[in-house]
């Protein structure tokens, strides 16, 4: 973006620093830290109960329910369940995409043009988010190597991103629930 003529480098700057220093004033370093472990604390239990609950059915690569967690994980319930929505729907997308590039022989020309038909039907669906997404789970399906069979992988991608979501919202909708608790308890005693 351009400077309007005859305005300095040093205003600019200036002005730049003035905005900054009011953005953080609006919020004490105080409210900052509560706010970042709050999102810390929500998106560890998470990641540890899609884990764990990943462990427990003996999912090979259970991580993968623990990054999802992690991604979904947002401050606010609504935002968690919209992004969580759009993790499962562009894993599903992913998925079915994943397979038939598979079933079309694999290689770098299925993978490449699975990825570019994941992105359009998702955009024709009007699940713009969903779409970088199914683009990630084309690409774990069809690059990351494994010796089971790829609708397995496929199957159990999907899962571990509904475990991963589901443990996400979870926690989130409890820390929302402990949240309004709070705020009722500290309202009735002023």
């Amino acid at each position: 973006m351009a400077r309007p003529p005859g305005v300095s480098q040093r205003i600019v700057h200036r002005h730049a620093k003035r905005v900054l220093r009011r953005a953080f004033k609006r919020f004490a370093l105080r409210e900052r830290i509560v706010e970042g472990g709050m999102m810390a604390a929500q998106s560890v239990v998470a990641a540890s109960l899609a884990f764990e609950i990943g462990r427990a059915v003996h999912a090979q690569q259970a991580f993968w329910a623990a990054m999802t967690a992690i991604a979904v994980t947002r401050h606010g319930y609504e935002e968690t369940g919209s992004l969580s929505k759009d993790q499962c729907l562009g894993a599903m997308t992913g998925a079915v995409f994943g397979l038939i590039g598979a079933a079309c022989g694999g290689g770098f020309a299925a993978y490449a043009a699975a990825v570019a038909i994941v992105i359009i039907v998702c955009g024709c669906l009007g699940i713009f988010n969903a779409a970088r997404l199914g683009a990630i789970t084309v690409t774990i399906i069809l690059l990351v190597p494994s010796h089971e069979p790829l609708w397995d992988v496929a199957l159990l991608r999907l899962g571990q991103v509904m475990l991963g979501a589901v443990c996400a919202l979870l926690v989130s909708w409890l820390a929302s629930l402990i949240g309004r608790k709070r705020g009722t308890n500290r309202a009735a005693s002023d």
